[in-house]
């Protein structure tokens, strides 16, 4: 295997959710010798955001491959699909409207886009994700 690996484990459907950004736990696995046998050992990774340009299509890109990866896969979510039937959860009191699946997936990518993006930006890069489903 490759070590180490980088994952992220994300949290999509959490009906608790203050908004529509899923959270989010990044992790790290290395596999260590001790005493003649391998162990694997997990670890917490902390992330922040880029603000390079010059990743910006590369990331584009990487999203729109994931969703064209997984088009066949067998129990595929449907993005058209209600998450839930209120947009924000605060205090144990719902508000705003219903929310699919697909505002949802856009809420959450778009939280994790570069800071200082135009919302404009913002949209065009969530629209050509969205042109992929």
């Amino acid at each position: 295997g490759v070590e180490p690996f980088v994952g992220f484990i994300v949290g999509p459907y959490d009906m608790r959710l203050p908004n529509q950004v899923s959270s989010v736990t990044a992790f790290c696995a290395q596999r260590l010798m001790k005493a003649g046998a391998t162990e694997d050992i997990p670890f917490e990774v902390s992330y922040g955001l880029s603000d390079d340009k010059d990743v910006e299509h590369l990331t584009v890109g990487s999203m729109a491959a994931v969703v064209v990866q997984n088009k066949s896969t067998e129990g595929r979510v449907n993005p058209t699909e209600l998450w839930r039937p209120f947009t924000t959860f605060e205090n144990f009191t719902p508000g705003g409207g219903p929310c699919t699946k697909l505002a949802k997936l856009r809420a959450s990518l778009c939280a994790r886009l570069p800071a200082g993006m135009s919302e404009l930006r913002e949209e065009e890069i969530m629209d050509g994700v969205a042109k992929t489903f």
